[in-house]
């Protein structure tokens, strides 16, 4: 990001306004108005250039070693604590990676290295101590908002975007004043100062955090009361709760686990609507909602502020006529409710345009309602200026002027145009049994109308909210929902009967803890239960319906408006018949169709295309070779690798089907992410080794390793997901066409490592990991550039013992011996051993592939041996370039048909 100045804006707002005070020529009025708008323009273009590009003065110093930075910081706790559990994965219990609790503090002062006094600085920072070891110290408590602290840890900038398809975080973090992340390794790094040493101004606000505080401890506290005890089966692992499809996980669960992980999900689904609540639990029920097109229904936006609305003014109006009094007790728990919740987008839009329509609705002129969303969706943007380009601000904005405009035209072109003034039947008066019959019958039918005048809103509601945000949804997350309109019409009430008996529970608790409210409270709380588990059951089934979500292609933000605004067309007057509105929707088409529908092949002039994505510890590699497209390794040591980063680069990338996945060994960095992944991207066959699939079977029976473990569980939940994939296993000397590409295998070599291996030794899967070489033909441009081959040599985890016998095996010989080659995978992510070095040596590749974290890319025993390598330092100055995805983040490398070697990384596009 680079540091742009904001004054120059602010000076020509300035300059603007002045101008137009005093201007007093001809057509006054107007030349005012027109100076008035570009003044807010200069206003906003200054605004957002402060709070996104303008570093903060007093911030930490930023590091560029990739390696945390050892600090010490003094701030005030801003924000209460949390758990913050770990990203959910399929094989997440595999994963050595605990959920912390993570809490804010706003800085005052610093101190970095051997720093004797503190430096000032400024902004918020995000605190985060492991669970395990928070709860090993029984007198620690996470410090209240309020506290002034001091705390020794490891500081984290905020990263770059790091692959495609991945947003750029600082710019975000910008936006909110975050710089980072501080990880304190033990909960006694943690010291409470006294209040006396805090600033004025952050004296004077502590009793205000600690208020709100305590009111969101005690809304969660008043919830938490009205439901049954906690069920001992919350143990229940829940990485094996995966997607629902027949038994509802890949991994068999007893008919007592699965009703309990359905409790479990309710439960976190229950407080993610009421109060903005995240555990363990959440992802596995939210994915479901996201697939069928129903986020909206999670987070806590307008459709729960308008619900929460509306019960409140029922209450209201249960005890009389209260006028105006109605509209501001209503906006007074809107606004405390904002107060309960975290401070996130979603709640503050919902909360203020419930509010804003309410106000304007109580203020005693009839304002238009798409008038009042279009100042407040202005006001927002000036405030939180990156909103503006995120899918919630553009689907809440967007979603609702098209309810207020369209949905009554889709009604009435749906159901015809109700005629008003008909003169009803009058109710029939008496006690005669005729007269109670015709009484009961007229109110029966009135009641059956209701219900239908209902549905029928609610029907042209739903299609209208879905045509109109099913563009700007595939713009930025490639979900196309087929049945959201159905789906929104039986989930909605559902979701809507479920907050409002939570939000009478939370009342309940809070209102009238004691007997009866308690015993009232504790049985609703019993029904919640049995509604969550209803309602995580329908989303799961309506989920596994086949052709309920497809996954598209990326698309352009001006073929979404496009769509968008031909799906507002046809709402309001597009007819099969007419000529303007079918050209509309063939152009549409036509476009839609060059944008998703493109060849898979990449250009002539590209044989062969490497991806190396950043994964940090572990390997994912895409390769892509005419028609053909193959993952090299698909893991990481981060569990969340394979739910959003992996997919979302593959998308952006173009790449919606993989042909072939190779799995090099039986290490959990190297196959992990594909379960998740496979999910999404579908993949034709996986192409393994026989060492992997003896870890499978061997995996399965009881004193197994670990990664044994892992990999029988792999198998299984691909097994058991009805992904259709197939296992295939090679093994040396085997060759194999990849597009363009002919692929030679060249370990492992069973025979050679049992001859090698040592009886205490034991197994080691780097030994069998896959090694394959593959070569392009290509057509130098000049007659004397060289061998008309060019390859790529990928090593996965080959290491000390492969190695060697890998060299052995092939002795240079030749100009085009076996392991020459162009562009290599450095082995083991660039662990260091003599024979990676010989073997890069030996290849003599002028591109080096690093895939690894920080922990390994700056070793330097790497320069000191490669040195004969690497004549110049940089490496760049030899010809030779070596790519650390740790540094670079995502690296291409495209080799042409005319024999040259083109690289680019994410750090310089």
């Amino acid at each position: 990001m680079h540091t742009v100045e904001s004054w120059p804006f602010f000076a020509a707002c300035t300059l603007i306004a002045l101008a137009s005070a005093i201007w007093t020529g001809p057509r006054a009025r107007t030349v005012r108005a027109r100076l008035l708008l570009i003044g807010v323009v200069c206003l906003g273009a200054g605004w957002y250039t402060l709070r996104i590009h303008e570093r903060p003065r007093h911030a930490l110093r930023p590091h560029t070693a990739g390696e945390p930075l050892p600090v010490r910081v003094r701030g005030v706790v801003i924000e209460p604590a949390r758990a913050d559990p770990a990203p959910s994965a399929a094989l997440g219990r595999f994963f050595r990676v605990e959920p912390t609790v993570a809490f804010t503090i706003g800085l005052t002062e610093s101190w970095t290295g051997e720093d004797a006094q503190p430096d000032r600085a400024g902004g918020r920072l995000r605190v985060r101590v492991p669970t395990r070891r928070a709860d090993a110290d029984a007198d620690w408590t996470p410090p209240r908002p309020g506290e002034l602290v001091e705390i020794d840890g490891l500081f984290q900038p905020v990263r770059p975007a790091m692959n495609p398809g991945e947003p750029d975080r600082r710019a975000w973090a910008a936006q909110d004043g975050l710089i980072g992340v501080l990880r304190v390794p033990n909960a006694d790094l943690i010291r409470s100062l006294e209040p006396q040493e805090m600033r004025t101004i952050d004296r004077a606000l502590a009793p205000i955090r600690r208020g709100v505080s305590g009111v969101r401890a005690f809304a969660r506290a008043s919830l938490d009361g009205g439901l049954p005890d906690p069920l001992s089966s919350q143990a229940v692992d829940s990485t094996e709760i995966g997607r629902a499809s027949g038994a509802e996980t890949g991994i068999a669960l007893g008919g007592a686990q699965l009703a309990d992980s359905r409790i479990l999900q309710g439960r976190a689904l229950l407080g993610a609507m009421l109060l903005g609540a995240r555990d363990e639990h959440l992802p596995q029920i939210t994915d479901a909602f996201t697939r069928l097109g129903l986020t909206h229904l999670v987070a806590i936006s307008g459709f729960n502020m308008v619900l929460l609305s509306g019960l409140v003014l029922l209450g209201v109006r249960l005890t009389g006529d209260h006028g105006a009094w109605e509209s501001v007790i209503a906006c007074s728990v809107i606004a405390i409710y904002l107060v309960v919740l975290p401070v996130e987008a979603p709640s503050l839009r919902g909360g203020l345009m419930v509010m804003a329509f309410i106000a304007s609705e109580a203020g005693g002129r009839r304002y238009d309602r798409l008038t009042v969303l279009g100042w407040l969706a202005f006001a927002l943007a000036l405030l939180q200026p990156l909103d503006a380009f995120s899918p919630g601000y553009q689907l809440t904005f967007g979603v609702v002027a098209a309810l207020l405009v369209l949905a009554p035209r889709t009604h009435g072109r749906l159901f015809g145009i109700e005629v008003l003034g008909i003169q009803r039947r009058t109710m029939p008066v008496g006690r005669s049994v005729e007269a109670r019959a015709e009484r009961l019958g007229m109110r029966l039918r009135g009641g059956a109308w209701s219900l239908w005048s209902g549905f029928k809103l609610a029907a042209a509601s739903a299609l209208t909210a879905w045509a109109i945000a099913t563009p700007v949804v595939v713009y930025h997350t490639g979900l196309f929902t087929t049945l959201a309109p159905i789906t929104t019409l039986i989930i909605g009430p559902l979701c809507s009967l479920y907050i409002g008996t939570g939000y009478v529970v939370m009342l309940l608790g809070a209102l009238w803890p004691g007997e009866p409210g308690g015993v009232i409270a504790g049985t609703l709380g019993v029904a919640l239960d049995a509604m969550g588990i209803g309602l995580v059951w329908i989303v799961h089934t309506l989920d596994a319906v086949p052709g309920a979500t497809f996954r598209l292609p990326p698309i352009s933000a001006a073929l979404a408006g496009a769509l968008a605004a031909l799906a507002a067309w046809w709402l309001w007057r597009g007819r099969l018949r007419d000529p303007l509105t079918l050209g509309m929707s063939a152009a549409c088409a036509i476009w839609l169709a060059a944008e998703v529908m493109p060849s898979r092949s990449l250009p002539e002039r590209t044989p062969l295309r490497i991806d190396m994505l950043a994964v940090g510890d572990g390997t994912c590699v895409l390769l892509r070779s005419a028609d053909r497209a193959a993952l090299w390794d698909c893991g990481s040591l981060h569990p969340g690798v394979g739910t959003r980063t992996i997919p979302d680069a593959l998308r952006a990338l173009g790449v919606t089907r993989l042909d072939t996945v190779f799995i090099t060994h039986a290490n959990l960095d190297h196959f992990a992410a594909l379960a998740d992944v496979a999910s999404v991207v579908p993949v034709g066959r996986i192409i393994t080794t026989d060492a992997f699939m003896r870890a499978v079977s061997d995996g399965a029976a009881p004193g197994a390793p670990e990664w044994q473990h892992a990999a029988a569980a792999f198998h299984t939940h691909m097994s058991a997901s009805g992904l259709n994939v197939r296992f295939e296993t090679v093994a040396a000397g085997q060759e194999m066409q990849f597009g363009h590409a002919r692929m030679h295998v060249l370990w492992p070599d069973e025979r050679v490592i049992e001859d090698l291996r040592s009886p205490a030794r034991g197994i080691d899967p780097n030994d069998f990991s896959l090694v394959v070489r593959l070569d392009v033909a290509v057509t130098p441009q000049d007659p004397l550039g060289g061998s008309a081959t060019r390859s790529l040599l990928l090593t996965g985890d080959a290491a000390r013992l492969a190695l060697p016998a890998l060299l052995a095996e092939h002795p240079p010989s030749g100009a085009r011996h076996a392991l020459r080659a162009e562009v290599i995978e450095l082995p083991h992510h660039g662990s260091f051993v003599e024979a990676a070095v010989e073997l890069l040596r030996r290849t003599e590749a002028s591109v080096v592939l690093q895939s690894t974290g920080p922990r390994r890319a700056s070793d330097r025993r790497w320069r000191d041996a490669a040195s004969a390598y690497f004549s110049g330092d940089p490496p760049e100055r030899s010809g030779r370039t070596w790519l650390a995805t740790a540094h670079r983040g995502w690296i291409a490398v495209e080799i042409g048909r005319d024999g040259g070697i083109r690289f680019s990384t994410r750090t310089s596009r």
